[in-house]
């Protein structure tokens, strides 16, 4: 245990009172580079260089559980394999597939005594001075994946391929690799032979789904996933993955639902705002669309969104209905800073449907907001000649 005394550990606590329990307790095994943190997303502002070896955080936080951080903080790309105690009122059958995926074998469930704290924290400090190489090693592959060192992790994949054979945590690993560099074939050559290793493992499962929604197959990818979202429901990535193919599938009602469940276990998440905006403008409902993002993107973020379907509408001969949803948004970000680009493809709108004075009066607007905007002053040019 004498290891972790120099290094930094994370507490993400329900209350102060809590906090302070969890302070004492690590102080007495002689730790001292300690933050307690009650706002979880607080983890997720640091910068990257301020990283901690070991994460204690509590489960019932609000707006972003503990499972749901540690997923957050596993994606972020600044961190590898650290340890984790998680600290949760009672252990269900939802969170075990978490478990597994993620190695999380350090739960601790009410009540939170000293004693029982203390106790399972000395047995996590005790088994992890003791790993096996293999566990060493596929920490440090997995660690290497998630700070995007695919070819670190390959390598280390392949050595334990070559002591240890088929196990299917290597080969699901090798199969997400080939995805992160677009191989699809050769990540669903993977995900199959993990998954005749061990034909319930679901992460190889999902993945496998994943897979098919990258070749744009997402009718498979969606009957996969949807068979696979009541066996591992807090899965952030596995909600994500299904309400996009849902989405993707014109399955509006299913991709709604299952992102509304997403903002239940992260009222934040990007995914979630994303689909159910997507949603609601293939319903016409503009504003609700805008309100989605609000909550997870920024100002140039939402305005980007918009511009985007308002392409996507143009490109797709619909003129009416883009100039319909652009002058619904400006009533949700008239005073935005970058309101002058919905301004600009109101202009590009009207202008392609040859109303050349309306066409012009935004783009006058546009320059209103933006007197150096050097494409409004361009598509304004081009017109003058028509009103001449």
């Amino acid at each position: 245990m004498q290891h972790y005394k120099d290094k930094r550990v994370a507490v993400v606590a329900s209350t102060k009172e809590e906090g302070d329990i969890l302070f004492h307790i690590l102080r007495s095994f002689g730790i001292e580079q300690i933050k307690v943190m009650l706002d979880p997303r607080e983890v997720l502002r640091l910068e990257p260089q301020e990283t901690f070896q070991l994460f204690i955080l509590r489960h019932e936080t609000q707006g972003l559980t503990g499972l749901s951080l540690m997923q957050r903080i596993r994606a972020s790309g600044h961190y590898g394999m650290e340890n984790y105690l998680l600290l949760v009122d009672s252990v269900t059958e939802a969170m075990r597939p978490l478990f597994e995926e993620f190695d999380l074998r350090y739960v601790l469930p009410k009540p939170f005594t000293a004693d029982r704290i203390a106790g399972r924290l000395e047995a996590l400090l005790r088994a992890e001075a003791d790993l096996s190489n293999f566990e060493l090693t596929m920490r440090s592959a997995r660690g290497a994946y998630y700070s995007g060192l695919l070819t670190m992790a390959r390598e280390l994949c392949l050595s334990l391929f070559r002591t240890h054979g088929y196990q299917e945590r290597i080969l699901t690993l090798l199969g997400e690799i080939a995805l992160k560099e677009k191989k699809t074939n050769e990540a669903r050559k993977f995900f199959t032979a993990a998954l005749k290793v061990n034909p319930g493992f679901l992460p190889a499962t999902h993945r496998m789904a994943v897979a098919h929604m990258y070749d744009r197959n997402f009718q498979e990818a969606a009957a996969m996933l949807d068979e696979l979202l009541p066996r591992n429901p807090l899965n952030l990535q596995l909600l994500a993955d299904s309400g996009q193919a849902s989405y993707e599938t014109g399955n509006y009602d299913k991709a709604r639902l299952t992102m509304l469940h997403l903002k239940q276990l992260d009222e934040k998440d990007r995914m979630a705002a994303d689909v159910l905006a997507k949603v609601a403008m293939a319903e016409g409902r503009v504003l609700d669309a805008c309100r989605h993002l609000r909550k997870s993107h920024s100002d140039a973020e939402l305005v980007q969104f918009l511009n985007n379907e308002g392409v996507r509408l143009s490109k797709e001969k619909d003129l009416d209905g883009a100039i319909r949803m652009y002058e619904q948004c400006l009533g949700e970000v008239h005073d935005s800073e970058f309101a002058h680009a919905i301004y600009y493809n109101l202009g590009l709108a009207h202008a392609k449907r040859r109303e050349s004075g309306q066409a012009a009066q935004y783009f006058q607007m546009a320059l209103a907001r933006k007197p150096d905007f050097v494409k409004a002053q361009q598509a304004l040019a081009r017109l003058e000649p028509m009103g001449a």
